[in-house]
């Protein structure tokens, strides 16, 4: 019973850890992105959800959005559903006067269903990718905040 106990606080402080983390950064939209193909690999979707960020960035800043060093940040989390498919939930920012419906459709061309929402609150947002590490998951960052450049609020870690 201890150990259970002791595994419960360590799942905690994890993603306690992650929420306080990801709340350090302000997130324009909230999506889920499921897969149409029951076993996507993890590796193809994550191409796929790669591919519909860079289409979004290529509407933003142009086709040289990388070389500027601009584009959108992203935290997603992998969770694997029921039925085994790859499920991406994540956060997004930068994103812009971009139409979340446009990108759901786009979504829904290359691979799948897609929700895409403003948050209620930054609070809901902090909590919303950081349950899926203790539900064994994985979170990814991607984006300018997470690759040296700075666009996001400094952390406390930052030089």
């Amino acid at each position: 019973m201890v150990l259970i106990a002791n595994a419960s606080l360590a799942e905690n402080d994890l993603r306690n850890a992650w929420a306080a983390f990801l709340g350090k950064y302000y997130w324009e939209w909230m999506g889920t992105f499921t897969f149409r193909d029951g076993a996507v690999h993890p590796e193809a979707a994550d191409k796929r959800f790669r591919l519909l960020v860079s289409m979004a960035n290529r509407t933003l800043h142009g086709p040289r959005w990388a070389k500027k060093g601009r584009g959108i940040s992203w935290a997603r989390g992998l969770e694997k559903q029921r039925r085994g498919a790859v499920h991406f939930h994540a956060l997004l920012s930068g994103v812009g006067q971009l139409r979340r419906l446009t990108y759901m459709d786009i979504w829904d061309r290359i691979a799948g269903f897609a929700r895409i929402e403003r948050p209620r609150s930054q609070e809901f947002v902090m909590r919303y990718i950081s349950k899926y590490v203790v539900k064994g998951g994985d979170i990814d960052l991607g984006g300018p905040w997470f690759s040296g450049i700075d666009r996001g609020p400094k952390l406390p870690f930052d030089p």
